[in-house]
C-alpha cells in the first residue's frame, strides 16, 4: 500500500479500544467475492490481553495528503506466540458467511425472500440469521 493507514482494535460492536501504532508487520487482503485475510505481527512489548477472540481490526487508509477512509474490518480468529513477539490475525466480514450455516423451514418467512437484489437478500439473510 503507498499512503497512509491507521489500525483500530475495536469490540465486537465496533467501540474503539486502541489503536494499533507499533507493530513489526501487517498483512491485509481484500478479496472480492471471496474472504479477506489480516495477519498483524507485535513487539515483546504488546500487551497480549488486550486482544480477544471476535474483536475487530479496522484498516483505515487513504492518500498521504488526504482522508483516510475505512478500507476493511477483520475479526480476530488467530493467535500465535514465537517466543517474544506476538501474532494474531483474521478474516474478514465474509468469513460470517463461511462460518454459519443459515438454516430456514421451507415456506418460512426466514426462507421466503422473494426478489431483490443478491447483496440485499444477504443483508437481510445474516441480519436474521446472527
Amino acid at each position: 500500500m503507498s499512503g497512509r493507514f491507521e489500525l483500530w482494535l475495536t469490540t465486537d460492536a465496533g467501540a474503539r479500544i486502541a489503536q494499533l501504532s507499533t507493530g513489526l508487520g501487517l498483512t491485509a487482503s481484500k478479496v472480492v467475492n471471496g474472504i479477506g485475510e489480516f495477519t498483524y505481527l507485535t513487539p515483546p512489548s504488546f500487551d497480549r490481553s488486550m486482544v480477544q477472540p471476535d474483536q475487530m481490526l479496522q484498516l483505515w487508509y487513504g492518500p498521504w495528503d488526504g482522508a483516510l477512509k475505512l478500507w476493511n474490518v477483520y475479526f480476530l480468529r488467530r493467535f500465535h506466540y514465537f517466543g517474544k513477539s506476538f501474532e494474531f490475525g483474521g478474516c474478514d466480514v465474509n468469513g460470517l458467511f463461511w462460518r454459519r450455516i443459515v438454516a430456514a423451514y421451507t415456506g418460512s418467512a426466514q426462507a421466503q425472500k422473494g426478489t431483490m437484489a443478491a447483496d440485499d437478500m444477504m443483508k437481510e439473510v445474516g441480519t436474521e440469521s446472527i
